[in-house]
């Protein structure tokens, strides 16, 4: 009854959902519904319902963005840039262009070079390439490479589609053509998180290339887990300490926990951060303590500062 409504009388509509016993949150998500379901067959008369209706919310703009977009992608476009700052939020034109960029490409990133730098900007750019690149990869990472030097968080989606679809030594090629290290270091740290799924070897390689911090951190805490056990031991032994080694360990030795708890135990003592070793120590102690307690409790005597919990 309610989308029949929505279509044939939106405003009585709106008005019976305002009148139910309903907490705001249940409300907010039936506004949405009557916005989203009037837009999709006439986005105009959605759009103008939105500046009579007292209350709405960024959700309702957005719900009218979306079906706006599906509809008639120009028309989206102009309502979109007609909007007074504060109408809608940070996510309305992101997910206009998303939409748009099924059909017209270059019409979103048209309208996505012509916003003021900000986060807005940055996730138009994200969400375009997010679907570009299920197309034509290779002219999204051209395009990205020439004009989005500036978009640093559009590399991770490019950096995914790249991890999944091209070789090491493809992405390598193409990092290089990036705009600058914080470009090519969120490409490559993005690619060595989807290369870890299916080739963990190559997904290392595009990690060591990474310089040391919170982004080759998550590389290696995914690849800890992601390789064989054997080469994952040989390859942390090898690694100088650091936070990307700590976050390595972490994974690898819970994984490792399963098969011998008390491996995964001392290796995961070696954890510099005291916050994360705790944290993973408690983990596989109490692993080891289900398997062997006398030899765990027999370790941690001779460990006391590590303040093991039971």
């Amino acid at each position: 009854m309610l989308a029949t409504l929505a279509q044939t009388d939106p405003e009585g509509a709106l008005e019976s959902i305002d009148a139910m016993d309903l907490s705001w949150g249940q409300k907010s998500g039936w506004h949405n519904e009557v916005f989203g379901r009037l837009a999709a067959v006439d986005p105009a008369q959605a759009a103008a319902l939105l500046e009579t209706t007292p209350k709405v919310t960024p959700s309702d703009y957005r719900a009218v963005g979306k079906a706006y977009a599906k509809r008639d992608p120009h028309a989206a476009i102009f309502w979109a840039g007609s909007l007074e700052p504060g109408q809608g939020d940070g996510r309305l034109i992101p997910d206009i262009l998303w939409e748009v960029s099924k059909s017209d490409v270059s019409l979103a990133l048209e309208f996505a070079q012509g916003l003021d730098p900000g986060t807005e900007r940055l996730r138009s750019f994200s969400s375009i390439v997010s679907k570009w690149v299920r197309e034509d990869l290779e002219g999204a990472l051209s395009y990205a490479a020439e004009n989005l030097t500036d978009a640093g968080s559009a590399f991770k989606p490019l950096g995914h589609a790249a991890g999944r679809q091209l070789e090491a030594a493809q992405i390598r090629d193409w990092a290089e053509k990036l705009g600058g290290p914080v470009a090519a270091n969120t490409f490559l740290a993005s690619a060595a998180l989807a290369k870890s799924r299916t080739d963990p070897a190559a997904a290392l390689a595009l990690a060591e290339a990474l310089p040391d911090g919170i982004q080759k951190a998550a590389a290696y805490q995914r690849l800890g887990s992601a390789l064989p056990h054997e080469t994952a031991a040989n390859w942390i032994e090898a690694l100088p300490p650091s936070l990307s080694r700590d976050a390595a360990v972490g994974t690898f030795s819970t994984a490792l926990a399963e098969e011998d708890a008390a491996k995964a135990t001392r290796l995961a003592a070696g954890i510099e951060d005291d916050y994360y070793r705790t944290e993973v120590l408690d983990t596989n102690f109490k692993e080891w303590l289900g398997k062997d307690p006398v030899g765990a409790e027999a370790w941690a005597r001779e460990n006391p500062d590590l303040r093991l919990s039971r």
